[in-house]
C-alpha cells in the first residue's frame, strides 16, 4: 500500500473494513444457523463422499469433495458441522467478493455492503450456505472469475501474465466444482473480458495452462474411484467412455428430461423464477432490481451490461431451455438452487437501482435529510426485511429431522440384518449415521449404487430389471442375515411390511404379504403424529411419504369393511398420498368401491396441492376417471329412459 496516494490508501482501508464486516456478519449468520447433524437434499451424500474422500454423484464435484474432506479432519464438532462450516465459509467469502465487484462497478461503499448482505441473507443462497453442497463454492468461484475478467477488461494489454494464468486457474477450478453452471456463465465472463480479447488470444496458451491446472481435481477423482470404489457413485473409472458418461451426467438424462415436460412447463418455470426473485429480495428489492436493469445502460460500459444480461439469461432462460423438468413441487425444489448466479446479477441490478434512488433522494431532500441517513435507512429496511423474512426457514441449528428418521430405521433392524437403500432420503441420513458415526456396526448397509457379492462390486442402478432381480435373489440366498429394503428391490419372495421398510420373508409362500408392528417404528410414527409439516421443501415431501407409509402400516392391504367417511380412518390416511394408496387398494374390489373412491378423492385445490410430482397428480386423475366410469356403468347401460 505504500505506493498508493493517501486518498487511495484511505479508500483501500475503508473497503477492507467494510469487506470484513460483510464477511464476519454473513459467516456468523451461517455458522449460528447451520445444523450439527445430517440433513436431507444431497447433504448426507456429500458428507459421506467427504469422509471417505470419494467421488460424489455425477459429475463428481471433485474440488468441493476434496476441500470438504480436509474439513472432516478438523478435530472440532461433529463431522456434519465441520463440512457445513466450510460451506458457510465459502458463502461468506462469496459475499465479500460480491461487495468488491459492486465497488468495481462504481457503486458506493454503503450500497455495496447492502448488496452483499442482501444476497447473503437471501433465501436460497442462505439455505445452501448451511448444508454440505457445492453451490456456495460455485458462486465464490464465479465471482472470483468475474473480478479477474473485469481487471483484464479494464486494462487491455496492460495486465500481467499472472492475471491471465490466475483467471484460467479460477475458471478451471469452477469447472472442477460444478461445470454445467460454470459453462452457462462463460458467455458473461467472456463479455466482461471482451475489451482485451486480442491480448487474450495472443496469450491463449497461458490461459489454457491455468485452466488445465484447475481441472486437476478430476484426475484426483479418477484415482479415488480405484482406492475406495465401494463408496464412489460409479465405481472405478477405467476408460475415457466411463469418464465421459460419469462427468457428462449422461446417466441423469431421464431425470433431466421428463417425457411429460413441454414448453408449458418451461413457461411456468420462467414465471417461477420471476416470483423467486421477489421472494429472495422482497418486493422492494424486486422493484429496485428492475430500476437497476434500466439504469445499467446509462451508468456502465456496454461490455459490462452484456456481462450482467448474459449472466442472468444463462442461468435462467438458457438453463430452462436445456432442461426438461416437469413443473411440480419435486422439480421446483431441485431447480430452485440452479439460478444462484442469476440472483447475483439481480442483486447487482438492485444495487444500481438503490444507488440511483439514493442519489435522486439526495438531490431532492438535501436540505432536509442527510444523504448518510438515507443510506442507513435504506440499508436497514432492505437488509433487515430480507434477513427476518428468511430466518425461520433457514434456522436449522436444531434440525434433527433426517437423523431421527435414520435412527428409527437403524435401531429397529434386528441384529446382523442386511439393509438395501435405494432412495436419496434413505441413503443420505442412514449412510451418515452408519458409515461415519458407526451406528449399528452389526448391520450390512448396501445401496442401489454399490452392492458386493462374492468379492465383486455391482452397480444395481445400472442393471436391466431381469439381471437386477437375479442378482438380488442371489444376494438374499447366499448372504448371511435377514434382508430388508426400501425400494428398487425386485424379488419373488414373500414380503413383510414394517412401514419404514420391507423385509424379505423366505419362509412364507412367494408373493405373500403381511404387516409387522415393530415397536421402534411404532414409536417413531407416534412421534410423527405430533410433528407439523416441516418448513424445508425436501423434508415436507419426505413427511408426506412417511405419512403414506404410516397409513399403509395402520390399515394393511385387507381393508375389511370399507368406510365411506375418510375421517373414520387414521390421521395418517387423510393426506393425498394416504388417500391414493387406499384408493389403489379399494380399486381391486371393483365397481363397488368406485363411489367411495370418488368421495375420498374430491377435486379439492388444497388436496391436489399436496401432490409432489406430475405422476402423482396423474395417478389421482386416473383413479377418479376410473371411478366415475364405474359409477356411470358401461355405455349401453346409460341410455335408458
Amino acid at each position: 500500500m505504500s505506493h498508493l496516494a493517501p486518498a487511495d490508501r484511505e479508500q483501500f482501508a475503508g473497503d477492507a473494513a467494510a469487506a470484513g464486516i460483510v464477511g464476519a456478519a454473513t459467516l456468523a449468520c451461517y455458522w449460528l444457523t447451520t445444523a450439527h447433524t445430517v440433513l436431507l437434499e444431497d447433504d448426507g451424500f456429500f458428507l459421506q463422499a467427504a469422509w471417505f474422500n470419494a467421488a460424489a454423484h455425477p459429475p463428481g464435484y471433485p474440488l468441493y469433495v476434496a476441500l470438504a474432506h480436509l474439513a472432516t479432519l478438523v478435530p472440532a464438532g461433529t463431522v456434519a458441522l465441520r463440512v457445513h462450516a466450510l460451506t458457510g465459509l465459502f458463502a461468506a467469502l462469496a459475499c465479500v467478493l460480491l461487495f468488491l465487484l459492486a465497488r468495481r462497478l462504481g457503486l458506493s461503499r454503503a450500497v455495496a455492503v447492502i448488496t452483499a448482505l442482501s444476497y447473503g441473507f437471501s433465501d436460497v443462497f442462505w439455505s445452501q450456505a448451511i448444508i454440505a453442497e457445492v453451490y456456495s463454492l460455485n458462486v465464490l468461484l464465479f465471482l472470483a472469475c468475474a473480478l479477474a475478467a473485469m481487471e483484464i477488461g479494464r486494462k487491455p494489454g496492460a495486465f500481467p501474465a499472472r492475471t491471465i494464468a490466475g483467471g484460467g486457474l479460477l475458471y478451471g477450478l469452477g469447472l472442477a466444482n460444478h461445470w454445467p453452471l460454470m459453462v452457462l456463465s462463460t458467455p458473461a465472463l467472456v463479455a466482461l473480458a471482451w475489451p482485451a480479447r486480442h491480448t487474450l488470444l495472443r496469450k491463449a496458451p497461458l490461459l489454457l495452462l491455468g485452466m488445465l491446472t484447475g481441472l486437476l481435481p478430476y484426475a484426483w477423482m479418477i484415482w479415488r474411484t480405484h482406492v475406495v470404489p465401494e463408496y464412489c457413485f460409479a465405481g472405478p473409472i477405467t476408460n475415457w467412455q466411463e469418464f465421459r458418461f460419469y462427468v457428462g451426467r449422461e446417466g441423469y438424462a431421464a431425470m433431466d428430461h421428463s417425457p411429460t415436460a413441454g414448453w408449458h412447463d418451461r413457461l411456468q418455470f420462467a414465471a417461477f423464477v420471476a416470483r423467486e426473485l421477489a421472494h429472495q429480495f422482497g418486493w422492494p428489492g424486486a422493484v429496485l432490481g428492475t430500476v437497476g436493469f434500466v439504469q445499467q445502460w446509462r451508468r456502465l460500459p456496454g461490455h459490462v451490461c452484456a456481462f450482467l444480461v448474459l449472466g442472468f439469461l444463462g442461468n435462467t432462460l438458457v438453463l430452462l431451455g436445456l432442461l426438461g423438468f416437469d413443473y411440480d413441487e419435486l422439480h421446483r425444489s431441485m431447480f430452485r438452487v440452479y439460478p444462484l448466479i442469476a440472483y447475483v446479477i439481480f442483486a447487482l441490478w438492485m444495487a444500481l437501482g438503490l444507488q440511483w434512488c439514493i442519489e435522486y433522494a439526495a438531490t431532492r431532500l438535501h436540505d432536509r435529510v442527510a444523504p448518510g441517513m438515507v443510506k442507513v435507512a435504506a440499508g436497514a429496511v432492505l437488509v433487515g426485511t430480507i434477513f427476518l423474512a428468511h430466518l425461520p426457514d433457514n434456522y436449522r441449528r436444531d434440525d434433527r429431522w433426517a437423523e431421527v428418521y435414520g435412527r428409527a430405521v437403524l435401531e429397529s433392524l434386528p441384529p446382523g440384518a442386511r439393509f438395501y437403500g435405494n432412495a436419496d432420503t434413505v441413503n443420505g441420513p442412514i449412510g451418515y449415521l452408519h458409515r461415519i458415526l458407526g451406528l449399528r456396526p452389526d448391520i450390512t448397509f448396501v445401496t442401489g449404487t454399490s452392492l458386493s457379492l462374492d468379492g465383486t462390486l455391482y452397480r444395481p442402478y445400472a442393471m436391466p430389471m431381469a439381471e437386477l432381480e437375479a442378482l438380488l435373489v442371489r444376494y438374499v440366498r447366499e448372504g448371511a442375515g435377514p434382508m430388508f429394503y426400501t425400494s428398487g428391490f425386485p424379488h419373488p419372495f414373500a414380503q413383510d411390511d414394517y412401514g419404514l421398510y420391507f423385509g424379505v420373508n423366505t419362509d412364507a409362500a412367494p408373493g405373500a404379504y403381511r404387516t409387522v408392528a415393530a415397536p421402534r417404528i411404532q414409536e417413531y410414527f407416534r412421534l410423527l403424529d405430533g410433528i407439523p409439516m416441516p418448513f424445508d421443501a425436501w423434508e415436507s415431501i419426505h413427511y408426506r411419504r412417511l405419512r403414506q407409509d404410516q397409513c399403509r402400516l395402520a390399515v394393511g392391504r385387507v381393508l375389511g369393511v370399507i368406510p365411506r367417511d375418510i375421517g373414520a380412518l387414521p390421521p395418517a390416511c387423510q393426506g393425498l398420498q394416504g388417500r391414493l394408496w387406499l384408493a389403489d387398494q379399494l380399486r381391486s374390489a371393483g365397481g363397488s368401491a368406485a363411489e367411495v373412491i370418488l368421495d375420498w378423492l374430491p377435486e379439492d385445490r388444497a388436496l391436489l396441492g399436496q401432490a409432489t410430482s406430475k405422476p402423482e397428480l396423474a395417478h389421482f386423475l386416473s383413479l377418479r376417471a376410473w371411478a366415475r366410469q364405474q359409477v356411470a356403468g358401461p355405455p349401453g347401460a346409460r341410455g335408458g329412459g
